[in-house]
């Protein structure tokens, strides 16, 4: 018998949502890997499905992302692609809590590096304002681009600054050349 594949409990229902319940249930011998599960509904059109299929996806990525739940946002990448409008960030909740492998999943998946949260703020200016020096070096690596500010005309070099993280503001001026 197949083992199940292990989904983080947080993320349990809205992967499966997204995802269907062979992400979190192993397969029967009797159920061959092109059939879709069965549901009570099946063959009944839903006009709103879709739209509610991409809000579960960013739903389910942004809770994994900020669960540092790798596997999980990377599955969601391969299967759904990186979504492109919403009001919070997987990119900027994931360096926010120093989530190094969520970040470069994300990244390589495709999520815009200077994509703000609802505080005008990049990715960039988040993980330098929490001191996540691992994440700066990557999101820098990635082309951020540090000159940018935010609503209130902060920078992420001066984000770092006015929270005393020196090694982040020494690393932000080392790459661009300061």
């Amino acid at each position: 018998m197949p083992t199940a594949r292990r989904v983080p409990r947080l993320v349990t229902a809205a992967a499966i949502l997204v995802l269907g319940p062979a992400m979190a249930l192993p397969q029967t011998s009797e159920q061959s890997s092109d059939e879709p599960p069965a549901t009570e509904d099946a063959g009944m059109y839903d006009p709103d499905a879709e739209r509610r299929g991409i809000a579960d996806a960013v739903d389910a990525l942004l809770m994994a992302a900020m669960n540092g739940e790798s596997d999980v946002v990377q599955e969601i990448i391969d299967r759904v692609g990186p979504p492109r409008l919403f009001f919070q960030s997987p990119l900027v909740e994931a360096a926010r809590a120093n989530h190094f492998q969520v970040v470069e999943i994300l990244l390589h998946g495709g999520m815009e590096v200077d994509g703000r949260d609802t505080r005008r703020q990049t990715t960039l200016m988040v993980a330098a304002e929490e001191g996540h020096l691992d994440v700066v070096h990557l999101l820098m690596q990635a082309d951020a681009d540090p000159a940018l500010e935010d609503g209130s005309g902060a920078t992420a070099e001066g984000l770092a600054a006015g929270n005393g993280h020196d090694n982040v503001v020494r690393a932000i001026r080392e790459i661009v050349g300061r």
